[in-house]
């Protein structure tokens, strides 16, 4: 005993300590076979929503969307959202050329030069 605990506790504790690899999303890459699943599961097998959701890790709405649709509904597209550096573009262009010859340690960065053109109002 060691610690007030049996040696087989610690033994399964500690079996292995080693960093696991982070696991890639498998949901958002093959939504529709795990649809699939779903829906085989409620429909063949006759389970509960509530226990085929539990059994995935996924939410009762997911099993319900499984149950409308076998294939996922597309995301939502978002507009194209313009740069907030945009209106300084051949502001921010002109003073990098002119740096163009500088060494690169003694360049300004992209930042530096957006916060000297709005404070100066020359952009």
């Amino acid at each position: 005993m060691t610690a007030g605990r049996p040696q087989a506790s610690l033994e399964r504790a500690f079996a292995d300590t080693r960093p696991q690899p982070p696991r890639p999303n498998a949901r958002k890459t093959d939504k529709a076979a795990l649809l699939l699943t779903l829906r085989g599961e409620a429909i063949d097998r006759g389970l509960p929503i509530r226990s085929i959701a539990d059994r995935h890790g996924v939410g009762q709405r997911t099993v319900l969307q499984a149950l409308e649709s076998p294939v996922p509904r597309p995301g939502k597209q978002y507009p194209s959202r313009r740069s907030r550096l945009e209106p300084f573009h051949d502001t921010i262009d002109e003073i990098l050329r002119q740096e163009a010859g500088t060494p690169r340690r003694s360049r300004r960065t992209v930042r530096s030069i957006l916060w000297t053109s709005l404070s100066t109002g020359t952009a």
